[in-house]
């Protein structure tokens, strides 16, 4: 009648129980539904419900156990508590303490379960991050790091945290770990280019941003995240390299002049072809064009100087690889023209320019563009390009579209202001004057609007960047409004609690697991057995 009694409760307050006569029943049940919450009388039939509360802890240690009994005893108690009871009631008990501990064990394992959901989420997030995040102490000292920056250094796990920060960077710039602590320790962050060394020897380029944390932790933390751009600086080096090249044969030399007969051979060559092909300035060129052009680019050549040998009217530009004197290949932009029924020269002329610059250049800024648009439309987080002075939307990726629930035809062409999207519109002009005072902005919390009028708190990054001669704001935005909100109830919780086990009229104590000492007792359990509060506490119970 209990059992019944109390399903019918459960259900009129909108539970949905699941009832079992006996311990092995319930443990079959349990087994086939997860269960938050589980009501175990202590007598059962077939075993003890201390039995049942040990096996469904083993199974399922997320689920919170309420235990009843009408033979109520301080043993029986305590071993509840150290097998991981939640709750323990004496029949006949009051009804409305039961659901009221039932809720708040609801409400527990709810908030556990987010918070274990959201701790696994963010931890994948870590461990499979291409980025290096660690945290360390004021010292250098690491306290711990993701895969990535363990891998990315040659050491392993255990090694890496065993290494001080400035044994990792290169032996010229220790000098200054000093003055980065010194930062970070006077504005909260610091951020900006690393020289480190892995375990090989090798140098390696980190752009980093890294943040003190000084409240809720024993010791301030810096909370680490570093990107390794050392080939995107060797590409920058080298395109820098190139354009001075590029630049230097344009501004001191012309362009080659180069005269070839009906036998395919040079009949003769500039200074400035010899020059750019290698060769001194009264050295003559022995090798044919034939030879001298690339096999894969030579059908090509060939059939346009047929075609233009053929019809004279045609003035014909190819680029194509030429081989220079040292053997390296090189890319040439040529324009042909015939004036072999030109008497006083009866050649083809070919003008032409060594383009090998131009087309790495050209290949560099066309991978990076594709690069930056594949990882612009691909990424799951909100990404949007407004313009700076007005806020007018030029660009934003799917996971913008997907987060807001607008349309493109919604946002682009459309400012800000006009989608009302910021809660407080100071907050987005706050952002503007950070981005013009100190550059880019990162951990930066918005309150915005979804095209449905819900809020959602976002955490942002966001930097300048120029788009066709116009100021750019670039951000990239997370919603964090789960976790503030299961931080919010967790904090709630804690309070409620407390309340609960300050006011509760059982005595309750919280051990330490391992060790069975006693960490807090509640006022009911002191007047109960008359001990005070100091005796208890530090006492082993195993």
């Amino acid at each position: 009648n209990l059992l019944a009694t109390l399903g019918d409760i459960l259900l009129t307050k909108g539970y949905e129980p699941v009832l079992a006569q006996t311990g092995t029943s319930a443990l079959a049940q349990a087994e086939q539904h997860p269960l938050a919450v589980a009501l175990i009388d202590l007598q059962l039939g077939d075993m003890s419900g201390l039995e049942v509360l040990r096996s469904q802890k083993k199974h399922s240690p997320q689920t919170e156990c309420i235990l009843l009994t009408g033979h109520a005893s301080q043993n029986s108690a305590i071993e509840a508590i150290q097998v991981g009871a939640y709750g323990y009631f004496q029949k006949p008990f009051d009804v409305e303490q039961v659901l009221l501990s039932i809720q708040r064990a609801v409400e527990k394992h709810a908030i556990e379960s987010a918070l274990r959901e959201s701790e696994d989420r963010y931890r994948d997030l870590v461990e499979n991050s291409r980025d290096l995040i660690c945290t360390h102490d004021l010292e250098g000292r690491i306290l711990s790091a993701n895969p990535w920056a363990a891998k990315t250094l040659g050491y392993a796990m255990d090694t890496l945290l065993q290494i001080n920060l400035r044994d990792f960077l290169v032996p010229e710039a220790r000098g200054g770990i000093e003055a980065y602590f010194a930062k970070i320790r006077k504005r909260g962050a610091a951020n900006g280019l690393l020289q480190v060394q892995t375990a090989t020897g090798e140098r390696r380029i980190w752009e980093y941003y890294n943040t003190l944390r000084t409240e809720g932790v024993a010791v301030p933390v810096v909370r680490g995240m570093a990107h390794d751009i050392t080939e995107r600086k060797q590409a920058e080096e080298l395109i820098k390299q190139t354009e001075r090249h590029f630049r230097a044969l344009i501004e001191k030399a012309p362009d080659g002049i180069a005269l070839v007969g009906l036998d395919g051979k040079f009949m003769y060559t500039s200074p400035a072809a010899r020059k750019m092909f290698g060769y001194a300035g009264d050295e003559s060129v022995e090798i044919t064009p034939v030879e001298s052009t690339h096999p894969d680019d030579l059908p090509l050549v060939l059939t346009t100087l047929n075609n233009l040998i053929q019809d004279a009217s045609l003035t014909p530009i190819l680029q194509y690889r030429f081989k220079y004197k040292d053997g390296s290949w090189r890319w040439i932009e040529s324009t042909f023209t015939n004036l072999l029924a030109e008497p006083s020269v009866q050649a083809i002329v070919i003008n032409f320019r060594d383009i090998t610059e131009r087309k790495q250049v050209g290949d560099a800024l066309r991978e990076s563009e594709a690069r930056f648009s594949t990882i612009f439309q691909a990424s799951p987080v909100r990404v949007a390009i407004t313009r700076f002075e007005d806020g007018l939307y030029l660009d934003v990726n799917e996971g913008f579209l997907e987060s807001t629930g607008y349309t493109r035809k919604d946002v682009i062409g459309h400012t800000s202001p006009e989608l009302n999207d910021w809660v407080d519109p100071a907050e987005r002009i706050r952002l503007r004057i950070l981005l013009e005072e100190q550059g880019p902005v990162r951990g930066f919390e918005a309150r915005l609007r979804q095209k449905s009028d819900q809020v959602r708190d976002v955490l942002m990054s966001a930097d300048l960047i120029e788009l066709s001669g116009q100021r750019c704001i670039l951000s990239v935005g997370v919603d964090i409004t789960e976790r503030k909100q299961a931080e919010d109830a967790l904090i709630v919780s804690e309070t409620r609690y407390r309340r609960l086990f300050e006011a509760a009229k059982d005595g309750i104590l919280i051990l330490e697991a391992d060790t069975g000492q006693i960490i807090d007792v509640n006022p009911f359990l002191i007047d109960l057995l008359g001990y005070s509060r100091e005796e208890f506490i530090g006492k082993e119970l195993w």
